[in-house]
Order: C-alpha cells, then structure tokens, then sequence
C-alpha cells in the first residue's frame, strides 16, 4: 500500500513568504541564492526545489524552516502558520523592559487597543454605507480584526507582566 498519496500539498502562501524573507535578505546582506542556500546547508537548486509548490519530491524540513527564520528575522511565515490555525502570534512588549513605569506600557497598550477599534469602526461605517461587503473589505476588515487581537493579547501579557513585578 503506498501513502505518497496521503501527503499534503505544499503550501504556496507559506511558501512564498519564504521565499519573500529570503530574498529580503539576500538583497539586505549583498549575497546570492546559492551562498544564503549554503548557509542552511544546501545547494541553491535544492532550495529552489523545496520552495516550489509544485515539486512534491524535496519538502522543506522543520529544521531548515526554523534555520531560515534564523538567518533572516523574518517572522512572518511563522505568523501565516499561527494565524492558519486561529492563533495570535505576538512577542512579549519589550517596551516593559525599556520604562521604568509600568504605568506607562499598560496606558499605551490601552491606546493601541484604542486605536484599533477605532481604524474598526472607520471600516464598519464605511461598509455600511454602501451595504455592500467586498472581497477588499472583508480582507480588510478581518486583518484589522487580527491585529487587534495581537494587541489584545500584548495587553495581556504586559498586565500579566506588571503584576509578576509587584
């Protein structure tokens, strides 16, 4: 019995993200495809291959994707990932450690949650307007739907934060 075709296909999104933080880095540090390909361990044409949707044959591990969010700092293949499966993918607020105040990370965390309710209602009266919801709109809509809720979640953390200080 074979299971070749029990696989999942490749994800073209994720993997354009890839390929987009690479060649951001690749420009960023003056380098080729074949030096940044050596730096995780493989020829250029082995990379190509992994990051084509339609080369089932060679498949990016986890190493080597973990390897490429190393190299490039370039977190947003990691967010698709999260948000792909309902997740916020969110650093803790560094801001807690640069103030002195704590006070002061949680007013901004609060006018950041504030600002983004904001920019929400903005959309949702724009969309009334016409009655009409399109494809832009709801894209739209549900990306500021998620950026608040990393703001949300920052809050959070920073109030947790605060609280395991005092």
């Amino acid at each position: 019995m074979s299971y070749t075709f029990n696989k999942a296909p490749k994800d073209k999104d994720l993997l354009k993200l890839i390929r987009r933080a690479i060649t951001k880095d690749i420009r960023a540090n003056g380098l080729t495809l074949e030096e940044f390909a050596n730096e995780i361990g493989l020829s250029a044409g082995t990379l190509e291959n992994k990051l084509k949707p339609a080369c089932g044959v060679n498949v990016l591990s986890i190493d080597e994707f973990i390897h490429i969010l190393d190299i490039t700092a370039d977190y947003e293949p990691l967010e698709y990932i999260a948000k792909r499966y309902g997740f916020t993918l969110c650093r803790p607020d560094e801001r807690a450690e640069q103030v002195e105040d704590p006070e002061l990370v949680v007013m901004r965390s609060a006018l950041d949650i504030g600002s983004h309710l904001g920019r929400l209602d903005e959309l949702a009266r724009k969309i009334l307007e016409d009655g009409v919801v399109d494809e832009d709109e709801k894209r739209d809509y549900a990306q500021l739907l998620y950026e608040l809720g990393k703001v949300v979640v920052q809050y959070e953390i920073t109030l947790r934060q605060r609280k395991e200080r005092q």
